[in-house]
């Protein structure tokens, strides 16, 4: 019913200098029908800030590369909040410096909550 992931590493220090560079985002699993569909590309700037584009699919219609900006701090035990500009949030919990799995809707615009793989 799940998957348990362990975290390399350690402890990652709280500094946001250590996620930086570019990220693909997409669901842990295809969504049941009817649900939103998201993928994104982010780059993370290493200063608390990341921007990049989304393509979020919905009942409605595809909305594609629709840009995105927000907020992050990276705290201690891996957890790391992020905030969208539009509104939404999620927070991510890194497995290693290139990956994590986030938790909620991560766009103001996207209803259903869901788990996001982000890697670089």
């Amino acid at each position: 019913l799940g998957t348990l992931v362990t975290a390399e590493g350690g402890v990652v220090p709280s500094n946001n200098g250590i996620l930086e560079g570019n990220f693909a985002v997409g669901p842990l699993a295809a969504p049941l029908p009817g649900m939103t569909l998201l993928t994104s590309m982010l780059n993370f700037n290493g200063a608390g800030y990341f921007s990049g584009t989304q393509d979020v699919n919905r009942s409605s219609g595809l909305k594609p590369d629709q840009a995105v900006s927000g907020s992050y701090a990276v705290g201690m035990s891996y957890e790391i909040p992020v905030t969208m500009a539009g509104g939404g949030q999620a927070v991510a919990y890194f497995t290693s410096l290139d990956s994590a799995l986030a938790i909620s809707s991560i766009d103001s615009d996207v209803n259903d909550p869901m788990i996001l793989v982000i890697r670089k």
